[in-house]
Parts: structure tokens; C-alpha cells; sequence
């Protein structure tokens, strides 16, 4: 989300971000770009009096914070397992989706929210660890085609969904 120089200062976004990336910066609201996770809420509360609040499409953003919308938001359709935001689809269901077929292991390893218990930051380090031990990556992951690393190692994962070997 982004505020434009159009803000007049009112404050009425700032109690609806749930992170806390909307601060005021003297007399304008901003918004902290390194924070703010893509959810929408502010945008989607808010009514903003002089329409400052700009929810940017996942086109106009740089990677990898284009990728934030797919786990944060939870309307937000992921164009690689076609399930909603929030990244339960995948991590949450691979007993109905026969992933799994008998005698393997797979596991998932959940951090939770965006913004409420871990931040895309923790998600690397815990996806860096796991990669060193062989991890492989589940496919059906929205970040598996942003991809920029070796087939193992995916730097940006919130569920850290893999499979052992």
C-alpha cells in the first residue's frame, strides 16, 4: 500500500493497520514499505477522506514484495495453487491432496501470520536452514516460480512447505 502526497494528516488509516506500518511523519501518514505485508485492510476499512491510500497491484511491485499479497491477503487469489491469500491452501491440506503417497514423509513448517508472529525475514533464515539439510520445496507453493536460487534453496517461503528426502 502506498500514500500518496495527497494526505492531509487526518490519521483515520493509522488504528486499521494491523502491523503497524502507517505512522505519521509529521503532518502526513505513511507508509512503512519494509512492513507494510499486502493485506489490503486499510485499504479495504478505511475511507480515506481524500483517497491517499493506494493498494498497488502485484505487478507494481518489486519482487519479492510482490509476493506479500499471496500470504497476507486473504481474498487475493495465488496464480500457482489458484487458493486464496494467506497460504493455508497449501500447507494445510496435503491429506486430501495426495501428496504424499505411502511410506513417504512430508512436513510443513508454519510461522504464522505476516506481520503478527514472523516476518518474510525469519521465513529466509528458516527456509535457508532447512534448504542445507536437503529440503525440497513444494511446488504447489506460491512463491515456487519466483524462484531465483538453485531448485533447493527457495529464499522466500512462509510455510516452508517441503518434502523430505
Amino acid at each position: 500500500m502506498h500514500i500518496t502526497e495527497d494526505c492531509i494528516g487526518c490519521g483515520l488509516c493509522l488504528p486499521y493497520c494491523t502491523i503497524g506500518a502507517i505512522t505519521m511523519d509529521g503532518p502526513i501518514a505513511v507508509s512503512d514499505q519494509d512492513k507494510c505485508v499486502e493485506c489490503a485492510v486499510c485499504t479495504r476499512l478505511v475511507e480515506c477522506p481524500v483517497d491517499a491510500m493506494v493498494q498497488l497491484g502485484v505487478d507494481q511491485l518489486p519482487y519479492p514484495r510482490n509476493l506479500r499479497r499471496y500470504f497476507s491477503d486473504p481474498i487475493s487469489i495465488s496464480p500457482v495453487t489458484f487458493a486464496g491469500g494467506r497460504g493455508t491452501e497449501e500447507g494445510k491440506t496435503n491429506d486430501r491432496t495426495g501428496r504424499f503417497k505411502f511410506g513417504q514423509v512430508g512436513f510443513c513448517i508454519e510461522m504464522g501470520r505476516p506481520g503478527i508472529s514472523t516476518s518474510f525475514a525469519d521465513a529466509q533464515t528458516v527456509a535457508q536452514a532447512v534448504s542445507r539439510v536437503g529440503a525440497v520445496y513444494e511446488q504447489k507453493n506460491p512463491i515456487y516460480p519466483f524462484n531465483r536460487f538453485p531448485p533447493r534453496w527457495s529464499s522466500f517461503t512462509k510455510n516452508g512447505c517441503a518434502k523430505a528426502r
